[in-house]
């Protein structure tokens, strides 16, 4: 009858053995789960930074050709009020006496 007394280590499962092995298991299960949460946020951030990495390279492209424009600009008005100086100075000098 010692098979009956609360506290027998002949009973068929230990409960304190069975509770560590249910934390061990819900454990792993969490690890499992933070894991698989941590990858799908490393995933989106890497998503997200190509977006801005594409975003930045297209906003510079399109800031360069803008420079470039203006550039083109100024030496074009350049190269006309060079030429409105040139006509002046032919003018000018055409109407020197001889």
């Amino acid at each position: 009858m010692d098979n009956e007394r609360p506290g027998s280590t002949n009973s068929g499962s230990d409960p304190v053995t069975s509770a560590a092995d249910d934390i061990a298991e819900e454990k792993a299960g969490l690890g499992a789960q933070a894991g698989a949460a941590l990858s799908k946020v490393s995933g989106a951030a890497q998503q997200a930074g190509s977006h801005v990495k594409e975003a930045a390279t297209s906003l510079a492209t399109k800031a360069n050709e803008k420079a470039k424009g203006l550039i083109d600009q100024q030496v074009a008005s350049g190269a006309d009020f060079l030429g409105y100086i040139g006509s002046s100075a032919r003018v000018a000098a055409d109407t020197l006496p001889s």
